[in-house]
């Protein structure tokens, strides 16, 4: 939530340094709306959470969330990170909730912005794979059938083996105790198994870290 609130204090900085062009200025209310919408569905979600009622799954389009985001990510990686999106042309459907892929992508971008404080670029990219039973061997918590994936990828300060191993683990953070609480990953781990997807990390020191996930497509038609 605080991140949303960050994002609202950075259009409103926007908006005074250019409030001479009416255009620039419209544009940017436009955004505190967009970013407004997604925190009141976030605490929503939070309500949902504290009666341990779970969020009812709906059609979403991964495609169409993350360009929704992408005026939002451009501020919050700042001006030193290049966002390049490559998106499937293809419609991206699966079956969950739009707030919660928010996070995920949202959470994803800040921990890639924190692992290239000299700048650098992040890249999200989306296609459609097929588990059949040749290959899903090498996805042994997933079963065959079709996939949405969604690789986010970046060229920071990327990680050691025995950091990568740990980073799915609530509270864990090798941030300052000001600057993370060890659960931004932890929550879009939670929310991929909620949906019978899958994550996985791959890094090394030096080399960045890219994380490809894997939900299950939605065909748009009642099972």
């Amino acid at each position: 939530f605080n991140n949303y609130l960050a994002a609202i204090d950075g259009f409103c900085e926007l908006i005074l340094l250019k409030t001479g062009n009416t255009q620039a200025v419209a544009k940017n209310i436009a955004k505190i709306r967009d970013v407004k919408s997604s925190a009141s569905s976030l605490v929503r979600q939070l309500l949902s959470f504290s009666k341990k009622q779970p969020a009812e799954p709906t059609s979403v389009d991964v495609n169409e969330v993350i360009k929704g985001m992408q005026g939002l990510l451009v501020p919050v990686m700042g001006s030193k990170i290049n966002l390049k999106l490559m998106l499937d042309k293809k419609g991206c459907l699966v079956l969950g909730d739009r707030s919660q892929l928010e996070q995920v992508v949202m959470n994803l971008s800040l921990n890639a912005r924190d692992a290239m404080p000299k700048g650098g670029t992040f890249t999200i990219a989306t296609t459609h794979i097929r588990i059949d039973e040749k290959t899903s061997y090498r996805y042994m918590d997933l079963k065959p059938g079709e996939y949405v994936q969604v690789i986010v990828d970046d060229t920071g300060t990327g990680m050691d083996e025995d950091i990568s191993s740990h980073v799915f683990e609530p509270y864990f953070t090798t941030k300052a105790d000001s600057k993370g609480s060890g659960l931004g990953l932890t929550t879009v781990y939670t929310i991929v198994k909620q949906w019978g997807g899958s994550i996985r990390l791959r890094t090394e020191p030096g080399k960045g870290a890219i994380f490809t996930i894997l939900l299950p497509a939605y065909s748009g038609r009642d099972k």
